[in-house]
């Protein structure tokens, strides 16, 4: 199995903690936030083959630092999407077709944003998935507010995506995709396909939607916590559950 984490995102909106430092590495009690992820698949029995990271130039080096004194060192293979700022990033689907395509991948992956912390087991996901072939992780965020932050799934009976939509001003279920998502290999070519046409390859889900109006895409509902830690407050919120004090200082 193959694990691809996206990393390249410069996270302006936790200035000053990654100004200087990626988010993905920012720390979470004694142990960086990617650690976590990649340790939660590794402890719930998958055995990753390759681990993926896609960064930009700006972190690069921080990264290849990381791997030094990592204890999965020799699975992970670090890659640099070439940009440095906010303003040149080539977007979610961009750095995905980017790492498919450097690293001529050709069997069955998982993708994860790099900032997403869970505690759902992994391990049924992939069991689900495999049968599934094409599926995205889902929370049922029930009556929470601000769901119009994130991308809304619908589905049916069978957990067949029937309507995905980016970010909509009027959200039509509390269902949410979470950014982790299960590709088997036939539909690499769909990414590609994609990527000719799209008029924007930022963000993941525009990718989910299209997939879901021309491929069977499912959903897999996940239990317990997960959090998208995408400003300061959700970083102190996720510290303060590992007594981490690092979420004051610098906020």
């Amino acid at each position: 199995m193959k694990l691809i984490l996206l990393c390249a995102g410069f996270a302006t909106r936790m200035y000053p903690l990654t100004l200087n430092k990626p988010k993905a590495l920012l720390p979470i009690g004694n142990l960086p936030m990617i650690n976590r992820i990649i340790n939660k698949f590794i402890s719930d029995g998958n055995k990753l083959e390759t681990i993926y990271i896609v960064t930009n130039s700006k972190f690069n080096n921080h990264f290849t630092e990381w791997r030094k004194l990592s204890t999965f060192n020799s699975q992970l293979v670090i890659v640099n999407d070439g940009c440095i700022d906010d303003k040149t990033r080539l977007g979610a689907i961009g750095d995905l077709k980017l790492v498919l395509e450097k690293e001529k991948i050709s069997s069955d992956f998982i993708v994860a944003a790099g900032d997403n912390l869970f505690n759902f087991d992994t391990s049924e996901f992939i069991e689900f998935s495999e049968h599934k072939r094409l599926v995205v992780a889902c929370k049922d965020l029930k009556n929470k507010e601000n769901l119009s932050l994130y991308g809304i799934v619908q589905i049916n009976k069978e957990n067949k995506v029937i309507d995905f939509e980016e970010k909509p001003a009027k959200p039509k279920s509390s269902l949410i995709a979470t950014g982790i998502y299960y590709f088997g290999k036939e539909y690499i070519p769909a990414i590609f396909e994609y990527a000719k046409t799209a008029k924007s390859l930022d963000k993941s889900g525009d990718l989910i939607a299209w997939l879901s109006k021309n491929y069977q895409v499912y959903c897999y509902k996940l239990t317990g916590q997960w959090y998208d830690i995408g400003d300061t407050e959700t970083y102190k919120e996720v510290c303060a559950l590992y007594g981490d004090e690092f979420a004051d200082r610098g906020l």
